[in-house]
């Protein structure tokens, strides 16, 4: 006959064991996502000018912040294309996290029973309920809900970005790695373990301006305005525009200048340490990159505002808002588009 104990101890590792690869598979979902828009952004990327019909810019439109060299069609100068937007996977940290917090409930107060529950035995399920309360706070919808406008506010902020000069600044940082030697204790083998592994130790930090003698606005704004006007289907009553910086260089003769001065920073500060990175940044003053703008003509916005999100998410279906939301949303992007000479 079976054991009920090795039974339970059976049902238990297989337990851990499935969620720790549903956890392992969110990653590698999310950084295939990462990398995807990494390299379709770097195939832009050029390093003189091909023909008349294109020139070169920079483009600040990725969470980290950093601003990439693309080959820019002037025709669409205005609306470049956001690689990575089209997920054919959606919400699926949310999704598993949210199963993850109903199974622990489900094992710790029917298989285990509420009244034999250690404290260990919560310890996953808070682990997973501040991981969710986490993804939840930097999802893209949050951040959609924390800017609602109306069209005509839209409007005008986008006006008031088209207003300010653009700030190029260089960013660079020295480092070397340093080796951690330690021990760690092994709890199932009771052995004491020689644990070595390599630290990245930052020792110079320092930023830049580009410097350039003139600039004007180019952002096109025309289908942004009749998007917000008329929509672009008849029964999405929100709105959600995403916006991007990005800073064309008016001649090659400018771009080079550019190059020149990035040149000379990393000359000039890369020599502290061993390592050296550098990067680009983009800055626009007010700039805010997703708003969602509520055509109320159209319907309430009763159900769009961010308590009603938040008590989806507390009650653990943040997944079906969010699918719900993205359902009555249109989306279109907006480049912020300035030239500098």
């Amino acid at each position: 006959t079976l054991d009920p104990h090795n039974g339970f101890i059976v049902f238990e590792t297989m337990f851990r064991l499935s969620w720790l690869f549903c956890l392992l598979f969110a990653l590698l979902v999310s950084n295939a996502e990462a990398s995807e828009s990494t390299a379709l952004t770097l195939q832009q990327s050029v390093t003189k000018f091909q023909s008349q019909d294109y020139t070169i810019g920079l483009l600040h439109q990725s969470p980290s912040g950093r601003a990439n060299v693309v080959h820019v069609d002037k025709e669409f100068v205005s609306m470049p294309p956001r690689p990575g937007t089209e997920r054919k996977i959606s919400h699926v940290k949310a999704s598993l996290l949210s199963l993850g917090i109903f199974a622990v409930l489900v094992r710790n107060l029917f298989f285990v029973g509420a009244t034999a529950t250690s404290r260990n035995d919560w310890v996953g399920f808070v682990v997973l309920l501040v991981l969710y309360l986490a993804e939840a706070a930097t999802c893209s919808t949050r951040r959609y809900l924390s800017n609602i406008k109306a069209p005509s506010q839209v409007q005008e902020y986008i006006y008031q970005l088209q207003q300010v000069a653009p700030r190029i600044r260089f960013h660079l940082e020295c480092y070397h790695y340093e080796d951690d030697d330690g021990f760690f204790y092994n709890s199932s083998t009771r052995r004491r373990h020689e644990n070595r592994s390599s630290s990245k130790q930052v020792t110079h930090r320092a930023t830049d301006v580009y410097e350039f003698k003139r600039w004007r606005d180019v952002t096109k704004c025309n289908e942004v305005a009749e998007s917000l006007e008329y929509g672009t289907s008849d029964k999405a009553t929100y709105l959600k525009v995403t916006l991007s910086k990005l800073v064309l260089f008016m001649h090659s003769m400018c771009y080079q200048d550019y190059q020149l001065q990035h040149s000379r920073f990393i000359v000039r500060e890369g020599y502290r340490d061993r390592y050296t990175d550098s990067w680009t940044t983009i800055e626009v003053d007010g700039y805010t990159p997703k708003l969602l703008a509520v055509r109320t003509v159209l319907g309430s916005a009763a159900h769009v505002r961010m308590p009603i999100f938040w008590f989806f998410t507390l009650i653990c279906l943040t997944v079906p808002y969010r699918m719900w939301f993205s359902r009555n949303c249109d989306s279109i992007d907006l480049a912020i588009t300035k030239e500098v000479s």
